[in-house]
């Protein structure tokens, strides 16, 4: 998700993207914007077997690149 795309939605759908999340969904746009970025990177700095775990405990399927596991856990098929 790049920065550019966010700045493109509403505040109602950067804080359904962040409750998605489990993040607090309160704050101005460039605040939720930052919030999402700031998870995205912190998601990228994961390794891989901390991914799967990631996506276990949400139910999610644990195969696939690191970046489809990151998209995955985005809420984003990988079709898109």
């Amino acid at each position: 998700m790049k920065e550019e795309h966010l700045e493109s939605l509403t505040v109602p759908q950067l804080q359904d993207q962040l409750r998605a999340l489990g993040l607090t969904v309160s704050g101005t746009k460039a605040v939720l914007i930052k919030r999402l970025l700031e998870h995205i990177e912190y998601l990228e700095f994961l390794t891989v077997p901390k991914l799967q775990e990631q996506l276990l405990t949400r139910g999610l399927p644990m195969s696939g690149t690191k970046s489809m596991m990151i998209k995955r856990l985005l809420g984003h098929t990988e079709e898109q």
